[in-house]
């Protein structure tokens, strides 16, 4: 279970703090100040905070509600989720706060759509108590496969109708067309986004942000337009593995010697994709390898905004400021586009979307362990759409360097995956006391 996980893995020097914290944190004085609706719920069968000392706390609050959930330990959200959300949707609708519920379930959602490396860029979680998702036992790995299958066509399905619009209008141009579409798409829900509020002395990671992932997309635009879509594919991969080497320098996590030989692994991959003394790397290629580490270092803004920031704000600020970011770079080029040009454009933000979703969907049905290889397809789809649409060759130095990068990131994948279920036995010394 992902809380003892938690536990085993937390340091006996770090849980006796943690103990000792509680021990001595006294918080009747601030509970007693608060004004605001509050539900206290506590489980009957709780031992480490049993009901009576839930309930002496709830007296503490004006106006709180005590609710106590029957047959449930220490964690009655997780042991009887049904119960506990009915409690909680009663507790919005009493006090008049659905629309704020409407908000944040808007949020989560959101949150899932805007890390659009997440499913290959996982591995760069750390593996301290912090990462619980890891530790989540999912039970449907046909389903994370198929849901997977279906992101790797949707992504497709939009580096070729980019590739078919080519150079017919410029890149920049035709990266602000599809972004101000999505951002009418989002419109309706921009309200409800900035009603939760945020900290504006963020504003500058925001901007560094949305401009680092407009460069990106431009560049990625740029390089559609002139290499082969298998090669975009192959090259794309690198993002998650400029992730772990940014999360390792910036964020601090841990580079084992393993995820060291997979990321370095990856790097030769590259260089069988691009094969550098046998053929001139040309525009397109030096794009792509640009666009990798951009698209990253807005990964990682993401994570560092999301531990403080509301998801949804950091969504939709990524969606206004990559907009603005890519305007003055469209000015510049802009030539008047046809309107089925612009149809083609909006519907890459349909299949983009779609991709994410499914994406999501996988995420939630499998582990990263199960569902990265199949991200291999999308490189296998790339190829086969540029040789029968767009007449490319089939190169089988692409298929095997995108081969190897694929192969180092699942593997990272699926070391955090075994790291996190490692706490699941106890050790030797736990099984006999």
């Amino acid at each position: 279970m992902m809380w003892r996980n938690m536990l085993l893995r937390t340091t006996q020097k770090g849980n006796a703090r943690i103990f000792t914290a509680f021990r001595d944190t006294d918080v009747q004085t601030s509970t007693s100040s608060l004004t605001l609706p509050t539900l206290a719920v506590v489980a009957d069968k709780d031992a480490a905070t049993p009901p009576a000392l839930v309930r002496g706390t709830a007296d503490l609050v004006v106006s709180s509600q005590f609710e106590v959930i029957l047959d449930a330990g220490h964690l009655p959200c997780v042991e009887k989720p049904d119960v506990f959300i009915g409690l909680l949707r009663k507790f919005f609708v009493k006090n008049k706060l659905a629309q704020q519920t409407k908000t944040w379930r808007f949020a989560t959602k959101l949150l899932c759509f805007d890390l659009i490396f997440a499913w290959v860029g996982r591995s760069n979680v750390d593996t301290n108590m912090t990462s619980t998702p890891l530790a989540i036992d999912v039970s449907r790995p046909w389903a994370g496969i198929g849901w997977m299958a279906l992101t790797g066509l949707s992504f497709v399905c939009v580096t070729g109708i980019v590739r078919y619009i080519g150079s017919d209008v410029p890149a920049a141009q035709a990266a602000f067309i599809r972004y101000i579409i999505g951002l009418v798409i989002m419109l309706p829900f921009m309200g409800e986004v900035f009603k939760v509020g945020f900290d504006r002395s963020d504003m500058v990671l925001y901007l560094i942000r949305g401009l680092c992932h407009a460069l990106g997309v431009i560049l990625w635009f740029y390089a559609m337009a002139r290499i082969p879509i298998a090669e975009v594919t192959a090259i794309g991969y690198l993002s998650p593995i400029y992730i772990a080497i940014g999360a390792a320098i910036f964020l601090g996590e841990k580079l084992a010697m393993r995820r060291i030989l997979a990321i370095l692994a990856a790097f030769i991959g590259a260089m069988v994709v691009l094969r550098p003394g046998i053929q001139a790397i040309n525009e397109g290629q030096t794009a792509m390898l640009v666009t990798a580490p951009l698209f990253a270092v807005s990964y990682l803004l993401a994570k560092r905004l999301s531990m403080q920031a509301n998801p949804a704000v950091v969504v939709g600020m990524l969606s206004v400021f990559v907009t603005i970011g890519l305007a003055p770079f469209a000015y510049a080029v802009w030539t008047p586009p046809s309107f089925i040009d612009v149809m083609w454009l909006a519907l890459v933000a349909v299949f983009a979307t779609v991709g994410h979703f499914t994406m999501t969907k996988a995420l939630s049905a499998a582990p990263l362990a199960v569902t990265q290889p199949i991200t291999f397809l999308q490189l296998v789809w790339a190829s086969l759409v540029g040789y029968v649409v767009f007449n490319e060759k089939v190169d089988f130095w692409v298929l095997m360097g995108g081969g190897i990068i694929i192969a180092s990131v699942s593997f990272i994948s699926y070391r955090e995956w075994v790291l996190s279920r490692v706490a699941k036995t106890p050790p030797a010394v736990a099984t006999k006391t």
